[in-house]
This record gives C-alpha cells, structure tokens and sequence, in this order.
C-alpha cells in the first residue's frame, strides 16, 4: 500500500503559491533560448573534462570560427555515445 499524504492550505497560502510559480514560469519563458554552441571552455565544463584534453583530443567534434574553437552540445553527446 502506498502511503498519501493529505495536505490542506489556507486559500491564501495557495494563492501566494500559484503566484510564485506563475511568475517564475512567466520568467524562464522571456529568458532566451540556451544555444546549442559552446566554448572551450564551456565544452569543458560539459563533459567534465580538463580544459587541455578538449584541445588534444583531435576527433572531438569541433567547428573553429577565426580563433575559437565551437562545439555543438548535440555532436558532443553523439561523440561520447560512440566512446
């Protein structure tokens, strides 16, 4: 049997609480989309790795714009997949 928990709040409590959600949803949908790119730095922080073995693993997928180095969130989930 799986224990219930009935749980009973002042209408104004409640309130409070649907406010509080409702403004914090209404929040997360005006901040901007998460892009798919990532810096060394963030690539790094990603999969956890040290920042120097991004640059020395050569088959990591990459994209390099000028200077910097890119990576897409969805090719590196692909690449440790395959690993």
């Amino acid at each position: 049997m799986t224990p219930t928990l009935d749980l009973r709040l002042p209408d104004d409590v409640l309130e409070g609480l649907a406010e509080r959600v409702a403004a914090r949803i209404a929040q997360q949908l005006q901040q901007k989309p998460e892009s798919p790119w990532l810096t060394t730095e963030e690539a790094a922080a990603y999969l956890r790795w040290p920042f120097q073995r991004i640059y020395k693993q050569n088959d990591l997928p990459r994209r390099k714009h000028g200077n910097r180095l890119m990576f897409r969130r969805d090719e590196l989930d692909d690449y440790l997949d395959v690993l």
